[in-house]
């Protein structure tokens, strides 16, 4: 992508393009695993072994998720899904 830029064009106005390009919505009920252990009211550290162990049978969905730093840009971490098939 090309972007022309103008002499009065701000770094504020940069950041909101870059910021604008890096967000993207975030799919309907994944969660990282902290996200998923406050959820459940446990420690990070169980939840992921829980999460290890729902994903080795076929319980989860993973995709990557743009979560927001403490230095206010995003970075991609794991989000889960719990899937669940028919007659389950």
């Amino acid at each position: 992508m090309e972007i022309k830029i103008e002499t009065d064009f701000s770094l504020d106005d940069l950041l909101a393009l870059v910021q604008k390009e890096e967000a993207e919505d975030v799919p309907e009920g994944y969660l990282t695993t902290w996200e998923w252990a406050e959820w459940a009211g446990r420690t990070e550290c169980w939840m992921g072994t829980f999460l290890q162990r729902a994903f080795r049978k076929g319980l989860l969905d993973t995709q990557g998720l743009k979560r927001p730093c403490r230095d206010g840009r995003s970075r991609q971490v794991p989000g889960y899904k719990f899937i669940f098939r028919e007659g389950e």
